[in-house]
């Protein structure tokens, strides 16, 4: 797999076209299970926000998302269907790398 990456500006449009799809979506959520998503996707902005208080995080969460979401596609294209539990491990070794980079 490739590190090359787009850039910031590219990155940045596609959060804000991700994050504007989701906003215009949330209004036609209706059935029970998009409610269920509505109210946990509550939860995790909460634990999120009580995390970094005062530091707006919904890009960051945002750019996660997406990075998960490109983890998906490649590994599909592979002929892979990984499981939420490695998309979480696959998560949590990118929040290692970081923070071990950050204190370096």
């Amino acid at each position: 797999m490739s590190d090359s990456i787009p850039g910031k500006t590219a990155l940045d449009a596609e959060t804000d076209q991700a994050l504007a799809w989701i906003r215009d979506k949330r209004g036609t959520l209706g059935t029970a299970e998009s409610v269920i998503y509505g109210e946990l996707g509550r939860v995790v902005a909460l634990q999120i926000g009580a995390q970094f208080p005062g530091i707006p995080c919904g890009r960051v969460v945002m750019a996660v998302t997406q990075a998960l979401a490109g983890i998906l596609t490649a590994t599909r294209e592979l002929g892979m269907e990984p499981s939420p539990g490695v998309l979480l491990t696959i998560s949590a070794l990118a929040a290692e790398q970081l923070t071990r980079e950050e204190a370096s």
